[in-house]
């Protein structure tokens, strides 16, 4: 799955509209019309609250994670170290 147009369709299903709201917000309280910014303390708390409920230990799972999986993924698509390098900011 290409990562731009995932979160351009998510952008286009997310039930927030205004032009300031979050690019990733969540409503609080739930099912409420309110949004909040998603933060990384967030994220990574309920990251480790469905890995621990799906079996996974929740301390080996944290949002870095995700990093790895992205430059593991992209080396896989084009195997451009430099490119990988750029997308992490590592460059």
């Amino acid at each position: 799955m290409c990562p731009v147009s995932a979160v351009t369709k998510a952008l286009v299903v997310a039930k927030h509209k205004k032009p300031k709201d979050p690019a990733f917000c969540y409503p609080s309280p739930p099912k409420s019309s309110n949004f909040v910014a998603l933060t990384h303390p967030t994220f990574v708390t309920k990251l480790k609250s469905l890995a621990s409920k799906v079996g996974l230990n929740p301390d080996k799972v944290s949002g870095h994670s995700f990093r790895r999986g992205g430059a593991t993924f992209a080396f896989g698509l084009t195997q451009n170290h430099s490119l990988i390098k750029i997308c992490g900011g590592l460059a």
